[in-house]
């Protein structure tokens, strides 16, 4: 499916949950309906994980930094959306807005070596202007970029997600997530985690159980 290059929305513009890229799904490139439903749990909770997948859900510094590291190759960043939108209920609850309140969504690839293996979601209230006039300018700049830049930002517990339906229709084997308080502002940041990125892991290991 094609994507116009990204465009700054009017602000009373909303649109509906994004289709994502061919390479991040499945060839029937499904649409995301099940957004609003995502089974997230707080990862306190959530008992044993994956050893594959356990560095990655609780890491809590610069995800494109730690990527970048792991592959020692530089994270590219793919713009896909910015627009107006609607919370799902959780990132309403974890954002402490109203359900119906606008958000300004920003939907971005990570890519390796041409590989998408993240794609992340960041949602900011449209009351926060200040602090969407200050993300809008990164283009394909990592949000960490900015994000980890600064003194007195805060970041909450983090959240995941996995569900069967999630990877076999859309291709994430699990996701994460928190919110990030600025100036008392939320901003709320989900990052999933699809089959390239577990592919090359699966690589990595096997590697490694050789040596």
């Amino acid at each position: 499916m094609h994507f116009p290059p990204t465009q700054r929305p009017h602000p009373q513009r909303l649109t509906p949950p994004i289709w994502l890229p061919q390479d991040a799904v499945p060839v029937h490139q499904q649409r995301l309906a099940a957004w609003p439903n995502l089974p997230w749990a707080p990862l306190a909770t959530k008992g044993a994980l994956p050893a594959l997948w356990r560095p990655w859900l609780s890491e809590r510094g610069s995800l494109t930094l730690a990527l970048s590291r792991y592959q020692g190759t530089q994270v590219q960043v793919q713009v896909l959306q910015e627009a107006y939108t609607r919370a799902s209920a959780h990132e309403a609850h974890v954002l402490r807005i109203r359900q119906e309140t606008p958000v300004w969504a920003r939907h971005v690839l990570l890519r390796l070596q041409g590989h998408a293996w993240v794609f992340a979601r960041t949602l900011v209230p449209k009351h926060a202007q200040n602090l969407i006039q200050r993300l809008q300018p990164l283009g394909n700049q990592a949000l960490g970029s900015w994000l980890f830049q600064q003194k007195h930002i805060r970041r909450q517990a983090l959240w995941v997600t996995q569900a069967p339906h999630l990877r076999q229709q859309l291709g994430i084997h699990w996701g994460r997530g928190s919110c990030f308080l600025w100036q008392q502002q939320g901003i709320w940041v989900s990052e999933f985690f699809l089959a390239p990125m577990y592919q090359a892991l699966i690589q990595q290991a096997a590697l490694r159980n050789q040596i």
